[in-house]
């Protein structure tokens, strides 16, 4: 089962590490796409124990990177993506969760 989180903002790390722990213990499939403010999410320190998760894909808007002023370079497991990669993940996912 493909499992998609949107995070729309900064406020839920530690809901978004522990769901993804569950998930992804349960053999889904999981990508988590930050868009808007939920790019902010990479200037945490925790975000690391995010991307430290095995099987996890994470994804991150490169417009809402830009107009925050964010460098995802150093975050080797976070890549890049755009609103059109996003719609694509929704029409492909079993299941789609918004965290806003």
């Amino acid at each position: 089962m493909l499992i998609t989180i949107v995070v729309l903002n900064e406020k839920s790390l530690d809901k978004i590490y522990e769901f993804s722990k569950e998930t992804l213990s349960r053999r889904h499939e999981l990508i988590v796409f930050l868009y808007s403010q939920g790019v902010k999410l990479i200037q945490l320190e925790k975000f690391e124990d995010l991307e430290a998760l095995e099987g996890i894909r994470l994804l991150a808007c490169q417009t809402s990177l830009r107009e925050s002023g964010f460098d995802a370079s150093n975050h080797l497991e976070l890549k890049t993506s755009s609103l059109s990669e996003l719609v694509e993940l929704l029409e492909r996912s079993d299941r789609v969760i918004f965290i806003r």
